[in-house]
């Protein structure tokens, strides 16, 4: 590793970005720089000041190190290397395995934080494309762009627009405001990454970037731009683009939160999250059926496209996606590139290299033969359906994590059948058992499930293992609420989900089909055990049972959980502990994975759960959402047998109100995306789907099907009311009718 690079940082610079390009413009002093062969371009920051250095990957003799062979591999022993990196970023994650990464110190290891710059330079990008050509309906890539707005970290505000005029009083440039034309659609895509190039913002934040704004941007630029684009993975056979500047990290917050906090926000559109967030919505969208050729006033088309552009830094900024992505960089020792799409199963990986090469040693990264099947998931206990009260909730604390500690499961630790001396006893291994068999003594632990026969050693500990307990007792250290406690938990919770992908470096078929036998077992004797000692458990799902009180002999939950600590305390797995986690006064169980219950808050407020019913579910209309919320909160609060007129009360009210037509487009629409934009979408009178934008919704005079409506509360009521074993949806309704009569 060169000396300047290391004097930049024991003088507090911090490096904001790593890459193997050929090289990178800057406008700050320093030209071109040139990577070749074992070096590393780093764009490093200090205050508001940002210089680029060249970096030397340290050479790594692994003949001095302990090789882990993977017994389980087809060709154990094959690949043992310090990380097997192919491709465009293999340079660039060796780099970060060596701590040559975004906020992280040089070393091996499971990563030391550098203190990022005191100012962040991020900057907001949002396009506006004519819809013209689409009858109304959200523009296609190659349509023509029609304005780009670009807003920074400084509050100045840039866009460029391809057509028409503007009102340059609206825009003052004392106020920070550089609105100017330019000719056409290319003109605009190239300014904004010839920007991009030019200013070097640490991040670049657009909202639904990859699926979309990039992949516009791509397309309107000329061949001679194609080296600042990059295809992408998106999951499945989604491709997108992500930008290839050197220097500049893409945030996409769409897909990153997506991603990373799925559930915590009720609608991941930036209007919503401006509005939850800030109390500031998007602007009023204005037309954008704009002939290119015609001479508009585009001086509100340019207000909504820099509004927008300045909500996506603020979303960026209120939801934490900057913070956590600098705190993700030096905990999985990953280029930031890696963190900003979250790809956990490459992001573990070298995470597990790094603290390898620290403990001395080297993994073995050869891939395993997998079975066409997937290996057995964790035991969800058959519910008991129907309202249920006093329900205490405990959950088992990093389950998987802790049987992984416990039973030393990790690549090199597990073998493919059951005797000591590696040799195969003959059984049938693609056949199944209906039973998991798990046993042990000093120096395995034993596992029959899945068909097949495993075999893990209790010593040495394996390297995963010790990862696992670097990652939680460094986490207590730095505080649970800390960003980088909240990176290491990610990374405690990615080991697991590594071992078991196919996709990943680190890959053990028979390692995570144990761990989810073992956490079978343990499930199993938590429902035993509550049996046992007078408590029913009416339900369970991979690491929490919910339990009540049938016995009248006084046994408290204390009780149990100590009783299921000493049994646990005579086997391996003694480290599993379950806690107490809530209770609810009230819950509703429909099916697996879907309940609703009420408990008491804090100041003795009712605080509602849903689980997997249409209340928490983005696929259902508001109206239908909103009662069946209703409906279960009044089972919850007046019994079963004492709330059946009441919920056919709610019912037939709501059902009147679509069959009058006094229901709003709203109520009984579904709000979708598409194309980074919130349509509003049901079926029309004529039963046809339409999507309309938001702009559309004051002037549609359309109608809902009625019977879409009423068909989608009585699908998502019905498995609630045969659950509770009262009448269906239209019974009530008639029964109703018949009081009214």
């Amino acid at each position: 590793m060169n000396n300047t690079y290391l004097k930049l940082i024991d003088q507090g610079w911090c490096p904001t970005w790593t890459g193997n390009l050929a090289y990178a413009n800057s406008n700050e002093g320093r030209g071109r720089e040139y990577c070749k062969g074992d070096s590393i371009l780093v764009r490093l920051g200090k205050d508001h000041k940002r210089v680029w250095c060249v970096a030397q990957i340290p050479t790594l003799d692994i003949s001095n190190l302990r090789h882990l062979v993977k017994y389980t591999a087809e060709s154990p022993g094959s690949q043992i290397c310090s990380y097997p990196s192919v491709g465009q970023q293999s340079l660039v994650r060796l780099a970060s395995i060596a701590g040559i990464g975004p906020y992280s110190r040089p070393g091996y290891g499971i990563g030391t934080y550098i203190q990022e710059p005191s100012l962040r330079r991020i900057v907001g990008l949002d396009i506006e494309q004519t819809v013209l050509y689409r009858g109304g309906n959200f523009p296609l890539h190659h349509d023509p762009i029609v304005s780009i707005a670009i807003t920074t970290w400084d509050k100045r505000y840039h866009c460029r627009y391809s057509m028409g005029f503007h009102r340059t009083s609206e825009f003052p440039p004392d106020m920070g405001y550089d609105v100017r034309r330019v000719s056409d659609s290319t003109a605009l895509a190239e300014w904004a990454i010839d920007w991009l190039v030019a200013e070097c913002p640490d991040f670049v934040v657009v909202h639904n970037g990859y699926s979309y704004d990039v992949r516009v941007l791509a397309v309107h630029c000329s061949p001679t731009y194609s080296r600042y684009f990059r295809s992408v993975n998106l999951g499945k056979a989604d491709k997108g683009y992500d930008l290839n500047i050197p220097g500049v990290t893409m945030i996409d917050s769409y897909r990153y939160l997506d991603k990373l906090h799925r559930g915590e926000y009720d609608s991941l559109s930036l209007d919503y999250l401006t509005s939850t967030l800030f109390g500031i919505p998007k602007s009023n969208q204005p037309q954008l059926s704009l002939n290119t050729s015609q001479n508009h006033d585009m001086t509100d088309v340019i207000y909504y496209n820099i509004h927008d552009s300045a909500l996506h830094v603020m979303v960026a900024q209120g939801t934490n996606c900057v913070t956590e992505l600098v705190s993700m960089c030096s905990v999985f020792k990953c280029p930031i590139s890696d963190a900003s799409r979250f790809i956990s199963g490459v992001m573990v990986s070298t995470m597990l290299a790094s603290y390898a090469i620290n403990m001395g040693c080297v993994v073995d990264w050869s891939d395993e033969k997998w079975p066409m099947r997937r290996y057995t998931g964790a035991l969800v206990l058959k519910p008991k359906l129907g309202l249920h009260t006093e329900v205490s909730v405990l959950d088992v604390g990093a389950m998987y994590p802790s049987i992984m500690i416990d039973a030393n499961i990790s690549i090199e630790t597990v073998y493919d059948d059951y005797s000591s001396d590696g040799s195969d006893d003959g059984s049938d291994r693609e056949g199944r058992t209906s039973e998991d068999q798990i046993s042990w003594d000093d120096a395995y632990t034993y596992v029959y499930a899945d068909g097949m026969r495993s075999r893990i050693s209790r010593e040495p500990e394996g390297i995963v293992v010790g990862a696992l307990r670097h990652l939680i007792s460094t986490r207590r250290k730095v505080g649970k609420k800390t960003p980088t406690g909240w990176a290491l938990k990610i990374g405690t919770n990615s080991m697991y989900g590594a071992l078991g992908a196919k996709t990943s470096k680190i890959q053990s078929y028979r390692g995570a089909s144990a761990v989810t036998a073992i956490g079978r077992l343990i499930t199993t004797v938590l429902a035993s055990t509550a049996h046992v000692m007078g408590f029913e458990a009416v339900y369970g799902d991979t690491d929490s049972v919910f339990l009540t009180k049938r016995s009248r002999y006084y046994i408290t939950v204390d009780d149990y959980l100590r009783t299921v600590h000493l049994v646990l305390a005579h086997t391996p797995f003694s480290s599993v502990r379950l806690e107490f986690e809530k209770k609810y006064e009230s819950l509703i169980i429909v099916k697996p994975k879907m309940y609703y219950g009420v408990s008491r808050g804090e100041l003795g407020s009712d605080v509602v759960e849903v689980k997997g019913l249409a209340s928490s579910r983005k696929d259902r209309p508001p109206m239908v959402r909103r009662l069946v919320s209703e409906v279960c909160f009044h089972i919850c609060k007046h019994g079963v047998r004492d709330s059946v007129e009441g919920v056919a009360m709610l019912v037939a009210d709501d059902i009147a109100k679509v069959q009058l037509g006094q229901a709003t487009l709203e109520e009984c629409s579904i709000e979708r995306r598409k194309g980074g934009m919130t349509y509003l979408v049901h079926k029309d009178l004529n039963n046809q789907i339409t999507w309309l934008r938001g702009d559309q919704v004051e002037e549609y005079k359309g109608g809902v099907s009625k019977s879409w409506v009423i068909d989608s509360i009585t699908s998502a009521l019905s498995p609630i009311l045969h659950a509770c074993s009262m009448p269906n949806v239209d019974s009530m309704c008639h029964a109703i009718e018949r009081i009214l009569v």
